[in-house]
């Protein structure tokens, strides 16, 4: 399918090329794997395919600097933690 940035339940897939140039593939597809769930993205016919596992996310962006909980934060995943 044709990334769109304003589907909530679109992920970017974001990979470098041969120049370490970041892009965001165009096309995604999410595959179902014995494993988990692969990412798969592309810039279109005939380029490379890129693929990660897909992790969940609770936020579409990732939180490193915005107030609040940070992604970077384990101490969440401890039993103590109140989150």
């Amino acid at each position: 399918m044709k990334f769109n940035l304003g589907n909530l339940a679109h992920y970017p897939l974001v990979y470098t090329d041969d120049d370490t140039h970041p892009h965001t593939a165009k096309y995604i597809c999410y595959l179902s794997l014995k494993d988990g769930i692969v990412h798969q993205g592309t810039s279109g016919k005939n380029k490379p395919i890129y693929a990660t596992p897909l992790h969940a996310c609770s936020f579409p962006t990732p939180n490193f600097c915005c107030p609040g909980i940070k992604d970077t934060d384990l101490y969440i995943f401890h039993p103590s933690s109140a989150s």
